[in-house]
């Protein structure tokens, strides 16, 4: 995996290319998950599939498990956010990336196993990443936090915002117990209007 990766980030380099990172093709053997790479298309963060076992497809942002990011790119990009803590880390340093002119890209030869979360949810005949209450608070206080920043594009934030409403409302009636994740999610929400980071006290 990572001599496919290096290979890849390389390549691209060599075309004059600024490269933020290179990831792989993950996957969890709790589902059927399709290559976890993500782009902004208009108003949608869509999956991007892998048309062939060799593509490599330009996404806007990567996970951070297994990734490789040049030293170089670091070195002008600068780190990932500590204060974040856990959530939209590896997001927000992506659109980072991609906003000072460097491509994120997916390798769909380089592969990962990966468990994503706790056991997937099964909802009409499909399965949902899940996590834990903590976890999903760090993810609604990530994402305001990050909608709140001027240099994220507007269709992005509007594009996420969306599908952060969706999982607010599938988590609050399908995530066990509802109670706690609901109040954790509202609680991120609130946290992230407030503009608070770091781990939750």
């Amino acid at each position: 995996m990572v001599a496919r990766l290096l290979t890849t980030a390389q390549s691209k380099q060599a075309m004059g290319l600024k490269v933020a990172a290179v990831g792989p093709n993950y996957r969890d053997r709790r589902q059927n998950n399709p290559p976890p790479f993500i782009k902004r298309v208009n108003l949608r963060i869509q999956k991007q599939p892998c048309t062939h076992e060799e593509a490599v497809v330009e996404v806007d942002y990567l996970i951070s498990s297994g990734c490789l990011i040049p030293m170089q790119t670091l070195d002008v990009v600068g780190g990932m956010r500590e204060e974040l803590f856990i959530d939209y880390v590896d997001i927000e340093w992506g659109l980072r990336a991609k906003h000072m002119g460097y491509a994120s890209y997916g390798d769909c030869k380089a592969l990962m196993w990966h468990d994503l979360g706790e056991h997937p949810i099964r909802f009409l005949g499909k399965q949902y990443p899940n996590h834990s209450a903590l976890r999903h608070y760090y993810h609604f206080r990530n994402a305001i936090w990050m909608y709140r920043q001027p240099w994220i594009p507007i269709g992005w934030k509007l594009a996420d915002a969306w599908r952060l409403l969706l999982k607010y409302g599938f988590y609050s009636f399908f995530a066990k117990p509802r109670l706690k994740h609901w109040r954790m999610m509202t609680k991120g929400i609130r946290h992230g209007l407030l503009g608070y980071t770091g781990r939750l006290g």
